[in-house]
């Protein structure tokens, strides 16, 4: 399936909306941050949340997109004439809780494709919102952070990698048996 738009330049669009968007709450960390309840994904969710995903969703209407939504903050949503042509999946702010106590992890994922599977992913963007670093990928074209070409890491043994884990603790009981099995 092929698509007629520029998915690089919606993506960065939407990264740049996305920090037009965020920069007031980023001016306000000392005021108290309200919580919205749960996200769809099970997290709190706080007002930069969905600025950040209103921001996303702006961009791919202005852009002309059909398209649903499967947010963390908002479960699925649909937009346009013919929504189910792509699939946008978003966390429109990773890390929240780091933002809010001004911990420099904190980022925005968003990844299209024509199906809800992940082997149909063809466009996708990472953007590390404090150190303004973005990863984009486009299937069959590559990896790049910040336009430049990436390539895989050339480590095969897990002792020498570093992995990263996130024990959230609303899920702590059903993730700790799965990695106990992995790691025995």
């Amino acid at each position: 399936m092929k698509s007629q738009h520029d998915w690089l330049k919606i993506l960065i669009h939407c990264k740049q909306e996305v920090q037009e968007r965020i920069d007031p709450y980023l001016k306000n960390l000392d005021e108290p941050q309200p919580d919205l309840g749960r996200g769809a994904g099970g997290d709190p969710m706080k007002p930069v949340d969905l600025a950040s995903e209103k921001a996303i969703i702006e961009v791919l209407k202005r852009f002309g997109v059909s398209f649903r939504l499967i947010s963390e903050e908002s479960g699925v949503k649909e937009y346009g004439e013919t929504p189910a042509q792509f699939y946008v999946t978003v966390d429109p702010i990773d890390g929240t809780n780091n933002l809010i106590r001004r911990v420099p992890f904190y980022a925005t994922s968003i990844a299209i494709s024509f199906k809800p599977l992940l082997s149909t992913v063809f466009a996708a963007l990472v953007t590390d919102l404090f150190h303004d670093a973005t990863y984009t990928a486009l299937s069959c074209k590559g990896a790049y952070r910040n336009g430049e070409k990436i390539t895989s890491s050339a480590r095969n043994s897990l002792a020498d990698a570093m992995v990263g884990l996130d024990l959230n603790s609303f899920k702590v009981e059903e993730i700790v048996p799965q990695l106990t099995d992995l790691i025995h």
